[in-house]
């Protein structure tokens, strides 16, 4: 017959090493859990950014055109990659740099011209 006194520290012991385990699992996946959620932050926040530089291109485009008299009133162009806007069409730049497609309008008041530039981005998923 076994000893009882010998079977009880192993099982103590066996105890403490899978709450010791556990323990180590629930850290783990509530740390990776936060690097996700940053890393989504992150992405949105690069994109948001990007998007925000891709309408100063648009701005800096509709002031060239209006610098060389290259508009019509109202004007409406399109700043895209050839795989976000047809590049055939008037009035489209296409730029294969640009990560977004960027609508530009130009419109005239009197002796003032207004400029806007909307650049449209997706969060993605990671």
């Amino acid at each position: 017959m076994p000893d009882c006194a010998k079977l009880k520290p192993r099982g103590i012991v066996l105890l403490l090493v899978l709450a010791a385990v556990v323990l180590v699992v629930i850290l783990a996946g509530a740390i990776l859990s936060l690097i996700l959620n940053q890393a989504r932050i992150t992405n949105h926040q690069v994109n948001r950014i990007r998007a925000y530089y891709a309408a100063q291109a648009g701005v800096n485009l509709a002031m060239e055109k209006l610098r060389v008299g290259d508009w019509t009133n109202p004007a409406v162009h399109m700043l895209c990659n050839a795989t976000i806007c047809s590049c055939n069409s008037p009035g489209n730049v296409c730029d294969e740099d640009m990560p977004f497609l960027v609508n530009i309008n130009i419109t005239r008041y009197g002796g003032q011209f207004n400029i806007s530039a909307t650049a449209n981005y997706t969060a993605s998923e990671i």
